[in-house]
């Protein structure tokens, strides 16, 4: 066999293994590629303006093999959502165990309070609550998103009380308020178009007055 056909066959056996089906390896990083992709585009564009053929195209790949992972749209954003909420629940860091209790408490409050004013958390919720009544399992993503948040919190707030704070109340209820005003109450206001976190001055101020009533609570 000569040079030019050997490079020839050469080139072909490469063809055909890209061809071919993909590797292990290779199929996750395109689940993960489209899940991040559809993610993007229903938080920025929303579910009526995101299209299986957009995602497909800026993966690289054809819509039958997003279809084939994810047969409607629906399925997609259910998926996406889910990816959201994995990635965005407040679990604190390594560093909080070495911190005194209500420093890392008041952390953990600080993180969740700036996320969840954020453009994305906001264009997540504002997300679920247009398509709820379309796909109903949205609701119990955003609720469960309070909830693990919650527990979160609630872990912190146990650590406060084995040193002598929050004597008077319990863990659970102080989370729930945490929740509450760190996370419920400024969400609203800014998916009804407050202006209010808009600005560094007042998010420091809410922060400030939201703190000094955990505190006051114990």
């Amino acid at each position: 066999m000569g040079a030019a056909e050997g490079s020839k066959v050469g080139s072909m056996a490469i063809t055909a293994r890209k061809a071919g089906r993909p590797s292990r390896a290779e199929a996750e990083q395109l689940d993960a590629m489209i899940l991040d992709r559809a993610l993007a585009s229903f938080l920025a564009k929303g579910f009526a303006r995101t299209t299986i053929e957009e995602i497909a195209e800026e993966c690289e790949t054809t819509r039958r093999s997003v279809v084939r992972r994810y047969p409607t749209k629906e399925a997609l954003l259910i998926a996406a959502v889910g990816l959201f909420r994995s990635r965005s629940v407040t679990q604190g860091t390594p560093d909080d165990e070495d911190l005194p209790p209500l420093e890392a408490l008041r952390q953990v409050c600080r993180r969740l309070f700036l996320h969840s004013i954020s453009p994305t958390s906001v264009a997540f919720f504002r997300l679920c609550a247009a398509e709820v009544e379309r796909t109903p399992t949205l609701g119990s993503f955003a609720l469960a998103w309070d909830d693990e948040n919650a527990r979160a919190v609630q872990k912190r707030v146990l650590n406060a009380q084995s040193a002598g704070h929050f004597s008077r109340q319990s863990a659970a209820s102080i989370a729930t308020f945490v929740i509450g005003v760190m996370c419920s109450n400024p969400v609203n206001r800014t998916l009804l178009q407050d202006p209010f976190f808009a600005d560094e001055h007042n998010l420091e101020l809410y922060f400030s007055e939201m703190w000094t009533l955990v505190i006051a609570m114990g």
